[in-house]
């Protein structure tokens, strides 16, 4: 049994060392920040409706309210790319190490 599970967390831990390094490649990282980037800036905007509530115009918070939400599919988009774009790659190096 302790030979499987050191087996298992050996294998664990090599997953994770090449999807990490998939990840950071610089196509990858961009991707992953411009999502980041993307879920803040839709964060700080429904802030800012908050905080200005009462001095906004109704027709000014649902907009904002609007970009935020475009804002936040564009950002689940660009996730599924990056989440995509990382598997993919490490099933194919995966596959070329088996062979």
């Amino acid at each position: 049994m302790n030979d499987r599970f050191r087996n298992s967390l050996e294998r664990n831990m090599r997953r994770q060392e090449l999807i990490r390094r998939i990840s950071n490649q610089p196509t990858n990282r961009r991707l992953k920040n411009a999502a980041i980037t993307l879920l803040l800036l839709g964060a700080l905007m429904l802030m800012c409706t908050m905080i200005w509530l009462t001095d906004l115009s109704l027709t000014a918070i649902y907009w904002i309210r609007g970009c935020t939400g475009v804002l936040a599919i564009i950002a689940v988009i660009i996730s599924a790319v990056y989440l995509y774009r990382v598997n993919t790659e490490a099933e194919r190096q995966r596959e070329s190490i088996r062979k």
